[in-house]
């Protein structure tokens, strides 16, 4: 359509308009604050002057949609042009959108810029330290070990002089933030730097302050309540009688609460510790919502609130009045960039919108010159090539569809780095591609590779399809086979990011500030199944991927995949129903621990056969189901979870079946039992102690049965999820001092956080998790603060099959982690890499 030269500004500078894209530009940069007085005159304007598709008034169009004066007589309707008022208003709105996502990041920018100049000023002094500040407020955090600045305040503060010097930093970093009107942060150091220490410390120094009578809340997990009691009457003796535990029955609370009351009532500090389940129940969120402020609101192992979407998240951080909020772990982001933008709205609700700001972050990068026209102020967090602005994606942009060529928007406004996303269907083709042209290997050796992290062996791949995994999952998403000074460039998304959030994020790394710390060893253990293991691998990847083929997805394979493939967390499988417990990448895990975790591995149909009947005929439960429904529960149980109920009523004097209780041998199928056994016996021999670390329950359970009949020498104790709190300091206690106790079996998720295990110098992951983080949570247990000897850990993977694609997803998050200050550099990273 041709185009015409018409004023546009009021300076006189003319602008091309053509009919498809005057309403966009009469919204965008130039005309971004206009009223709408000024647009529809405008637009009035140009249609006066008949541009062909506007001069014309269509009969059909009503009467309302016709922009004239209320004065206007008839005959002038008539010659009056109009304009879609709707499209305008479309228009408007999405520039309002816009306008409000920038004006967004110039809020967290300004505070962004107070934090770090009050910081600098405070801890630094002169600018002679720019240089160095420069370098330690980069990659998304700060990095200070140590600060210049006056500590003559904390002369008095109790155990402030016990710290370690970048332990002082760090409160010191706490008292220049906590004067800094809307601002909050993250502590992040990595686990095991004393979080809990700095924050005991500082909390002594905060009441130590001439504050009027007021409360604290800080939230844990269920297992270190007890431990953050303890911790904080030693690093703050002089809250000693202050603190309070809100926990126990309902009415245990209650009466907890009503001496809170009565405290502040008489003028007297209180520091509540609890948990983010009871605080987000209903009930006690109106009993603590009596207590008018918060002086201070402190999440322990803050990552659980990365979900901004959970009841937890939205009822803590809206029902409370909290001045200030403290959030403390040691993984700010585990799987993708929103993660952490959500720890930072939780912590500056008013200050930091996580959705607005990463709208507009990809509007910037997308739309530059618009964006600076809009909100100048944001220009200097640009650092690339300007792209030419296009007003046909501004009304998509505003709702965060706009996804133009070479951006790294996901399309829905979140921020991603191609190369930190997982390809979502990654597990599908590595699973068919590694199958379909399988050359079947016959080899019953069984093979590990020790400290290499990676084996060249690919005795289940043939070559041919081993380069189609390598050109057709896309080189970008393959960080196994490269250097570590590889693939470290970023999306600019991601580093506007780090630019907002690096002065709210102090992390510190343990090869950083604690080199009296032993080493750690890392080791990845390459196990080939072989046998019965081997066999049902390959039959259950058959036939799933002949179902897959043909269509017949009908359990939901593909979505869950793609569901694990972005980084779902691993207890949510508990949550799954029948179908997803059944699907193809839940028992692939399960024949890779062990073969008896699946049904079909001993058990014959003539057995089952034979046992369904005695359970329907005798056993208490079942004989007043009908056949059909006893045959589908005991068919869904796997092989061990049948042989455990059969022992159980032997136990109990049924001796019918006891012939089919699964015999001693078998126990041995599983390549990784048989790795296991090798590490334990060694650590047995030398009289040192290990941590066997699986996320799942049944497989701990098999675990402890394989013991007891293979090595009854070695004793161990268990902790997992069903371990009462109360006694779960005990079982650590026991464990540590007592020298004939070797192995302690934990549950990834209930014993990877918090606990201090330093008596133990071996560490085994049978299974790795999806969360590489949770991994390291679990490490860390005993490579920490009061360890004293080199730590060894071993991660059992068997090879060849759907577990080194999640040591691949894990090395990619880890990259991730990398770009806020992460450790990704380290062992941790290395030691998954492929050769």
């Amino acid at each position: 359509m041709d185009s015409m030269h018409i004023p546009f500004n009021k300076n006189g500078t003319e602008t091309a308009i053509t009919t498809t894209n005057f309403l966009k530009q009469c919204t965008s940069g130039a005309t971004a604050h206009a009223t709408f007085d000024e647009i529809k005159q405008f637009a009035l304007d140009m249609a006066a002057m008949n541009i062909p598709g506007i001069a014309q008034t269509p009969k059909k169009r009503r009467l309302k949609q016709r922009i004239v004066s209320d004065s206007d007589s008839s005959s002038e309707v008539e010659q009056t042009p109009t304009i879609n008022i709707k499209e305008t208003k479309e228009y408007l709105k999405a520039r309002r959108i816009i306008l409000e996502n920038l004006k967004s990041i110039e809020t967290c920018l300004h505070l962004s810029k107070t934090v770090k100049e009050a910081v600098i000023k405070t801890m630094f002094g002169t600018s002679e330290n720019d240089d160095l500040i420069a370098t330690l407020v980069a990659n998304g955090s700060c990095g200070f070990t140590e600060t210049k600045g006056d500590l003559s305040c904390f002369s008095q503060v109790p155990m402030f002089d016990k710290l370690k010097r970048y332990q002082q930093c760090g409160v010191h970093w706490l008292t220049c933030v906590y004067n800094i009107n809307q601002a909050n942060v993250i502590l992040a150091d990595e686990m095991g730097l004393g979080k809990t220490a700095q924050t005991g410390v500082f909390l002594s120094w905060l009441y130590m302050q001439d504050l009027q009578p007021c409360s604290c809340l800080i939230l844990v997990p269920t297992s270190l309540l007890e431990t953050w009691a303890i911790e904080l009457e030693r690093w703050a003796p002089n809250l000693k009688g202050k603190i309070m535990k809100y926990h126990g029955s309902p009415n245990a609370r209650v009466k907890i609460a009503c001496e809170v009351f009565k405290r502040l009532k008489r003028g007297e500090h209180c520091i509540l510790i609890s948990t983010i389940t009871i605080v987000s129940n209903r009930e006690d969120i109106k009993l603590l919502k009596n207590i008018k402020e918060f002086e201070y609101a402190i999440v322990d192992e803050a990552h659980v609130l990365k979900n901004s979407d959970t009841i937890a998240y939205r009822r803590i951080s809206n029902c409370f009045r909290m001045k200030h909020r403290l959030l403390l772990t040691g993984t700010p982001i585990q799987n993708n960039p929103d993660e952490l933008g959500n720890l930072l709205q939780f912590a500056m609700p008013e200050t930091f919108d996580q959705s607005r700001i990463s709208m507009g972050i990809s509007y910037l990068v997308q739309h530059f010159e618009d964006a600076v026209a809009t909100v100048p102020a944001i220009a200097e967090l640009y650092q690339g090539n300007v792209p030419k602005f296009n007003p046909d994606t501004t009304m998509m942009a505003s709702n965060g569809y706009a996804n133009p060529q070479g951006s790294n928007s996901n399309g829905d406004g979140h921020l991603e780095s191609r190369k930190y996303n997982n390809s979502k269907d990654g597990v599908m083709k590595f699973i068919e591609k590694v199958n379909i042209k399988r050359e079947h290997d016959d080899t019953t050796d069984m093979a590990t590779n020790y400290g290499d992290g990676g084996s060249n062996s690919t005795e289940l791949m043939s070559s041919d399809v081993k380069a189609k995994v390598k050109s057709e999952d896309n080189l970008e998403n393959d960080t196994m086979g490269q250097d570590e000074s590889e693939s470290t460039e970023i999306s600019l998304e991601l580093r506007i990011l780090q630019q907002l959030v690096a002065p709210f994020i102090l992390r510190r790394l343990k090869n950083a500030v604690m080199h009296e710390l032993p080493p750690k060893y890392s080791n990845v253990i390459k196990c080939k199944m072989q046998g019965l293991q081997h066999d049902l691998y390959k039959r259950e990847m058959d036939f799933r991927i002949q179902q897959n083929l043909k269509g017949e997805d009908s359990d939901g394979t593909e979505q869950q995949l793609r569901l694990l493939c972005e980084g779902a967390a691993c207890n949510a499988f508990a949550r799954r129903n029948e179908a997803f417990v059944k699907s193809l990448i839940f028992r692939l895990r399960r024949i890779c621990n062990h073969p008896l975790l699946v049904p079909g591995c001993f058990y014959t149909d003539e057995m089952l056969n034979r046992i369904i009947s005695h359970y329907h005929s005798h056993v208490e439960g079942f004989t007043d189901s009908p056949l059909e429904r006893v045959q589908r529960e005991i068919r869904g149980w796997s092989d061990f979870e049948l042989h455990k109920s059969i022992q159980t009523l032997a136990n109990i004097g049924d001796l019918e079946l006891k012939d089919c209780q699964i015999p001693k041998d078998m126990f041995l199928t599983s390549a990784k039992v048989k790795a296991l056994f090798g590490i334990v016996e060694n650590v047995y021999n030398n009289k040192t102690k290990a941590l066997v670390f699986s996320q799942f329950t049944t497989y701990l359970d098999l675990l402890e049965e394989c013991l007891s009949l293979h090595m009854p020498q070695v004793q161990f104790l268990r902790l997992d999820g069903t371990t009462l709190a109360t006694s779960r300091r005990e079982v650590v206690d026991v464990f540590s001092a007592d020298e004939n106790i070797t192995l302690l079996l934990v549950s990834t998720k209930a014993g990877g956080v918090g606990l201090n295990l330093t008596a133990a110098q071996t560490v085994i992951l049978m299974d790795q998790d999806w969360n590489p983080h949770n991994d390291l949570q679990a490490i860390d247990r005993a490579h920490r603060i009061g360890q004293y000897k080199p730590v060894h850990v071993y991660r059992l993977c068997c090879k060849d099959s759907v577990e080194e694609y999640i040591l691949q997803c894990n090395a990619r998050k880890l990259k991730l982690d990398d770009a806020f200050g992460g450790r990704s550099s380290a062992q941790d990273k290395i030691v998954l890499k492929e050769d």
